[in-house]
């Protein structure tokens, strides 16, 4: 048996419809908004990269672009997952680290479980179509013909929703880089 190293790469395409962010109040005033331990959930659709066109779009959206899937791109699986903002500084508004478990099924009962828990500096704002940093992650397990997989992951957010204080419109597209080792007969 040898072993080697298996990169694959996806572009995920996460819909308004399976998009939900969720923000805290505080105890002792319930008007006031707090980003500690707010939680953004995603739930899409996984593509080969040269499926999904990156294209500029008028509008305030992250990155000011938005994805646009092939006419007859074949989905390659399904990825769904939630980030928890762990630490912030409440006086800027700025997310300090998170932790996110993502699932990425190529298949119906073959999933490759995702854990991250990094730095992740960013400061979501109304008024700039930013879009946040990249961020690494271990992979922690699988299921299927993946049960037992190991290796690490990469995730760079390149279009993002519209950043106007109250839409909800536009997607959210990933590219979703893993790295992961496999065994092989000789």
């Amino acid at each position: 048996m040898s072993f080697g190293v298996l990169s694959v790469e996806f572009t995920a395409v996460f819909e308004s419809a399976g998009i939900a962010q969720k923000l805290f109040t505080e105890l002792s005033d319930p008007d006031t908004k707090i980003i500690q331990g707010s939680i953004l959930s995603q739930s899409g659709l996984l593509y080969r990269p040269e499926d999904v066109a990156i294209v500029d779009t008028v509008g305030n959206f992250g990155g000011g672009v938005q994805p646009f899937v092939a006419s007859g791109a074949q989905i390659e699986g399904t990825i769904d997952g939630q980030c928890t903002a762990t630490s912030v500084d409440e006086e800027t508004g700025t997310i300090l680290a998170h932790s996110c478990f993502i699932n990425i099924c190529p298949e119906f009962d073959t999933c490759v479980n995702i854990y991250s828990g990094s730095p992740f500096v960013y400061t979501p704002s109304f008024n700039q179509n930013e879009l946040p940093p990249s961020y690494p992650g271990t992979i922690i397990g699988g299921t299927g013909f993946l049960s037992g997989i190991q290796g690490s992951v990469e995730v760079i957010t390149v279009a993002g929703r519209d950043a106007s204080p109250n839409s909800s419109t536009g997607a959210i597209a990933q590219r979703i880089f893993l790295d992961f080792n496999f065994w092989g007969q000789d």
